[in-house]
């Protein structure tokens, strides 16, 4: 009785969480259109800063359309460093919340009166 195992790993290596690859496609798809939606949102969020920030338009207009480019250009990144580091997909995605979060808050704190 010769039997395959189609499930694919999260973790990779064979261990952690095993999912179908229905359902992996099902993930993907939505996890696309998810990050589709969140770049479109953050786009137009950044166009509040319009009225806060009136002398840094030209600045405002460039972070608010970079939204799509850099959206589209993470997962590569996320990716290759995964392959040069070793480091799992949770831990990378913590490293870049982290980093993330000291780059948004110094650009507030550098821009926003008080």
């Amino acid at each position: 009785d010769h039997t395959t195992n189609n499930d694919v790993s999260i973790n990779g290596g064979g261990g952690g969480i095993m999912i179908k690859p229905s359902v992996e496609t099902i993930l993907f798809a939505v996890g696309v259109l998810t990050c589709d939606i969140g770049s479109f949102f953050v786009n137009v969020a950044f166009y509040g800063f319009l009225f806060h920030l009136p002398t840094k338009q030209a600045l405002i207009l460039a972070l608010s359309n970079s939204c799509f480019s850099c959206a589209s250009f993470l997962p590569i990144v996320i990716s290759g460093f995964i392959d040069v580091s070793g480091y799992t997909l949770p831990s990378v995605l913590l490293m870049y919340g982290v980093v993330i979060l000291i780059g948004s808050g110094g650009v507030c704190w550098l821009t926003v009166p008080s």
